[in-house]
């Protein structure tokens, strides 16, 4: 826990946001990054919320900006998340 909070810390004096990220995500959210269709055998779906448990932080991250065109001054973005990643792969 020290090595995380380390890496967020430093994150922060980067400039970076941090992001608590939610653990779970519509579809449009896992085709946004690419998990779907492709990695949808090493994802965990909620059949009865019609979610996904994330694969990593990346996914609700960057589906923040989905649907949002950023402006010059609005770049770079910054942000960081630390979060459980659920995935049914070999050695996760």
């Amino acid at each position: 826990r020290a090595l995380i909070q380390f890496f967020l810390d430093e994150a922060g004096k980067a400039g970076y946001l941090e992001i608590q990220p939610p653990y779970v995500v519509n579809e449009a959210s896992g085709y946004g990054t690419g998990q779907l269709p492709d990695k949808e055998g090493q994802m965990y779906f909620v059949n009865e919320d019609n979610l996904y448990l994330i694969p990593t932080a990346e996914v609700p991250v960057t589906n923040l900006y989905r649907d949002v065109i950023l402006t010059d001054d609005q770049l770079p973005v910054k942000n960081c998340a630390y979060s459980a990643c659920f995935r049914r792969e070999a050695g996760s």
